[in-house]
């Protein structure tokens, strides 16, 4: 069977995971300490499980350097979640003296009850999110995660049911109802996408295939944005009633302005004339005068259109730090230009292996040149091709010795001499037969001591700040 996207079969599969999970760690925590299971630690500590799962995987690692990443993310976990239902608010996490209280603090019974339910859970967790990685995600693995995630879900309910009717005990607890409807939302997409056990390719009909890539790409977004919700609902309710009186601080010093908008949309142009009142007589409270009354209707229009003017506001300021956010996000992630000359420029300096290499390898020459014999042309030419390529005049695969000679002069008149004094005992030795006589390979040695003469580096390196690459692909040096 095929396995497709991994990634977001592994994103549903942990959704289906711990939303079963949660559910069960917030009824119980509510029923036993009166708090909710903290919701971030818990999506932390899985996924971190899960992480460290999948990053050894293929890598080679020994299984003693497994054990102590899932040893040490363990701990680190664990210490979280501990903090957070014993530690001091006063100090935070990364103070070490939160620890070193909660060590020395002394405990009761139920304290040490408390702390092995919370490490249960941290050691449920890990496991789960262990587990998540190590199985393959396909189909058959998928259906028994949602039939045990069934499961838990109507034992969970069933358990509610029971403390009521039997016990009389009713928790406000809504957690559990907005869980299962994401595990199903995630399960049944993942298992949708899961089943596929042919490995041809799929497509729509011809006259059908816009419209069916449309619906399926919205009931894909709906279903897993939906999801998304269920399973963040309640930190997306906290956020919201913040996000509520944060609107609430902001849009209140310019209510008067919305006031005045108002009025000047609505009551422009209109005039109405004072009638005239007779004089009050002496002893009679006179009439009073007051501005006519808009009536309820107005109030209520004027806060609806105040509200949805602070909704359009917010939403707009929501969508523009979005963007603003995306592109930053894809500014600091993109790659620069690749400019041809800067690239060939650094890759004129070798590597720190290649040049001790290739120094080593020059000082094994001259070392142990005496115990193999004089140097005959060939060896002199092979030095004259070595210069040229750190010239950045690689000799071509079709080119002859002469022609490779030609060119060299062409592109150094003032070595002209030591070039052709050593191409031309090349062609003799080897196409003459000729054997390189003791006083000219002294010439040779002082025509290549010349060829690599300082006073002629500026000359080549003319040729090193070019763009198109040497021939060989090797660095260029002196």
């Amino acid at each position: 069977m095929k396995e497709e996207k991994p990634m977001t079969l592994f994103l549903l599969s942990a959704g289906m995971e711990l939303s079963w999970i949660y559910a069960w760690a917030t009824y119980l925590t509510l029923s036993f300490l009166h708090r909710s299971f903290p919701f971030p630690e818990t999506l932390g500590m899985f996924l971190l499980a899960s992480v460290l799962t999948a990053l050894p995987q293929g890598r080679g690692w020994r299984v003693i350097e497994i054990a102590g990443l899932h040893f040490s993310g363990f701990v680190l976990a664990g210490l979280r979640m501990v903090y957070v239902f014993f530690g001091d608010p006063s100090h935070p996490f990364t103070n070490p003296a939160w620890l070193a209280q909660f060590l020395n603090k002394s405990r009761s019974p139920l304290e040490w009850v408390i702390l092995f339910f919370v490490a249960f859970w941290c050691l449920f967790l890990w496991v789960r999110g262990v587990g998540l990685v190590r199985k393959p995600f396909r189909y058959r693995t998928l259906t028994s995660r949602f039939d045990l995630g069934l499961a838990a879900f109507f034992l969970l309910f069933f358990t509610k049911l029971l403390v009521k009717v039997k016990g009389g005990f009713m928790m406000e607890e809504d957690v559990s109802l907005f869980m299962v409807f994401s595990f199903l939302l995630f399960g049944l997409l993942g298992l949708a996408m899961a089943r596929n056990p042919s490995e041809e390719r799929k497509d729509f009909l011809p006259s059908f295939k816009g419209l069916g890539m449309i619906l399926s790409f919205t009931l894909t977004i709906l279903l897993v944005g939906s999801g998304l919700i269920l399973f963040f609902r309640p930190y997306l309710s906290t956020l919201a009633e913040g996000a509520y009186q944060g609107v609430q601080m902001v849009a209140r010093p310019m209510g008067w302005v919305l006031v005045s908008v108002l009025r000047w949309m609505f009551f422009r142009g209109i005039h109405r004339p004072e009638e005239a009142l007779p004089p009050p007589q002496e002893g009679a409270p006179g009439p009073s005068i007051s501005t006519p009354e808009t009536g309820g209707w107005f109030e209520l229009l004027e806060k609806v259109i105040g509200w949805g003017l602070v909704g359009l506001l917010g939403m707009a300021l929501v969508a523009a730090l979005g963007v603003g956010l995306y592109f930053v996000i894809r500014f600091l992630l993109s790659k620069t230009s690749r400019s041809p000359k800067k690239d060939a420029l650094w890759r004129f300096i070798p590597s720190g292996w290649a040049w001790l290499k290739a120094f080593f390898a020059r000082l094994r020459r001259e070392v142990f040149q005496g115990r193999r014999g004089s140097a005959g042309a060939i060896h002199f030419f092979q030095d004259l091709l070595v210069w040229g390529r750190r010239s950045r005049t690689g000799r071509l695969q079709s080119e002859t010795a002469l022609e490779y000679g030609r060119r060299l002069k062409s592109r150094f008149p003032s070595l002209r001499r030591e070039i052709d004094l050593i191409v031309t005992e090349f062609h003799q030795e080897v196409y003459g037969g000729f054997p390189l006589s003791h006083g000219r390979r002294v010439e040779l040695r002082a025509a290549l001591r010349c060829l690599q003469n300082p006073r002629h580096w500026p000359s080549r390196l003319k040729y090193w700040l070019r763009e198109e690459d040497h021939l060989d692909g090797s660095p260029p040096s002196l």
